[in-house]
């Protein structure tokens, strides 16, 4: 539907939650708040979606990837020696 699955996760969790909301409360103006209030919601993450193409919460991998040895002594030899 054009949403990345961390977005569309919180899509459905809303979902289901104004489907509990329903269920122990019904009546036409809940009814039609939950459907706006869903609409809105797919909406609004879409619009987040096409501003911001690359949805990152966090970084995966490091910032450069080395096959270097990580090591705390010095490659060239002491100068003032």
């Amino acid at each position: 539907m054009g949403l990345p699955v961390m977005l569309f996760g919180v899509q459905i969790v809303a979902l289901v939650l104004s489907l509990f909301l329903l269920i122990f409360s019904f009546s036409l103006v809940v009814l039609l708040a939950i459907l706006l209030g869903n609409i809105g919601l797919y909406l609004g993450l879409l619009r987040y979606v096409s501003r911001n193409k690359s949805v990152t919460f966090f970084r995966v991998f490091p910032k450069e990837i080395s096959n270097k040895a990580i090591n705390k002594l010095p490659y060239e030899k002491n100068k003032f020696i």
